[in-house]
């Protein structure tokens, strides 16, 4: 889920803060990790692959997917359009 968050009242010394649900996106087993470039999320999910998701506007969409089970344990990005990471054997 991608959360905005806003100033609900800054007269006191103590602002309170609220977050506003922007977009979600459930389609993950179980991520090992999650980057953000600008408005673009890279996704680590050890039971599948590599996704990209760009927010447009409130909707997440996807950009670009690995379908190979390459269960990554942490993904990185390395510069605006490469990335690295580590994977392990099919269990």
């Amino acid at each position: 889920m991608i959360f905005r968050i806003a100033v609900t009242s800054d007269v006191s010394t103590t602002p309170t803060f609220a977050l506003h649900k922007v977009a979600d996106w459930n389609r993950g087993y179980y991520l090992t990790g999650l980057l953000s470039l600008g408005n673009t999320l890279m996704l680590g999910d050890s039971m599948t692959s590599v996704s990209f998701l760009k927010l447009d506007g409130t909707q997440l969409e996807m950009v670009a997917r690995d379908y190979g089970p390459l269960w990554p344990v942490c993904v990185q990005l390395w510069g605006a359009k490469s990335i690295i990471g580590a994977n392990v054997s099919q269990p």
